[in-house]
């Protein structure tokens, strides 16, 4: 293993934490007629990278503003979950059923790094994600009765590591530039970042199914709406290139 200069690099294997859990729990509601269920799931990582920039690049770096750090460079990696559902049995053909969900993922590698491009010029995928969906059966004799309706969201957000920033990398001129010396090193905020998208989506339909002796008949109908907001500045940070 050798340095962004050539130079032979000797050290001792990373360091890595991970932990991981979660839990369940359910049961009937007073009643007797309704039930629920709930969980939760989470874990995290901290893995590193191994940057591999020289010390002399280093220190020119660090010394006009561009903070690097080499060696094995830890980054965070977690994700969670939570469900909650409730099923309602009105009597014996009818059932309404509810359900909400939520996610919360951190990703520190989304875009690689390590070698001779230091944590900075990293970007951290951040994800939020959550939908709520109800289903009501009911069977009326020979009749049946189907309706389904949700509402989902997911956020994505892809932010510079720049530490220049001083905070979360948000702002289309905060941060930067980024500086790429060929065969060396690259440091600063990544040129696409930040790079936030947001997908919503309204789902509802509903169906009627008839079963006789020898025939079935059914209809129903569908109505969905989805909108999605995103934006890709693209060197708004500036990029300087070194050859």
């Amino acid at each position: 293993r050798f340095d962004s200069a050539g130079n032979p690099l000797h050290s001792a294997k990373a360091p890595f934490h991970q932990a991981q859990g979660g839990a369940t729990f359910g049961g009937p509601l007073p009643g007797g007629w309704a039930f629920f269920f709930a969980s939760y799931e989470g874990g995290g990582a901290a893995p590193r990278k191994f940057v591999t920039i020289d010390p002399t690049t280093t220190a020119l770096l660090n010394s006009k503003g561009w903070p690097v750090a080499a060696g094995h460079v830890a980054f965070q990696d977690d994700a969670h979950q939570v469900l909650a559902k409730v099923q309602h049995q009105w009597d014996d053909g009818a059932n309404l059923t509810l359900r909400a969900n939520y996610s919360n993922n951190t990703n520190e590698n989304i875009e690689d790094w390590g070698g001779h491009v230091a944590r900075s010029a990293g970007i951290v995928d951040l994800r939020h994600d959550w939908a709520v969906a109800a289903t009501h059966k009911n069977v009326i004799s020979h009749w049946l009765v189907d309706l389904r309706g949700q509402a989902s969201s997911q956020l994505i957000e892809n932010r510079s590591l720049d530490p220049t920033c001083q905070g979360a990398c948000v702002g289309n001129f905060s941060g930067g530039p980024l500086v790429e010396i060929v065969g060396r090193a690259t440091a600063g905020r990544h040129r696409i970042t930040p790079n936030p998208a947001q997908e919503d989506l309204l789902q509802g339909k509903g169906s009627v199914t008839f079963v006789g002796s020898r025939h079935l008949f059914k209809t129903g109908a569908e109505v969905n709406r989805s909108t999605l907001t995103s934006s890709l500045p693209l060197h708004f940070g500036g990029r300087y290139i070194f050859a």
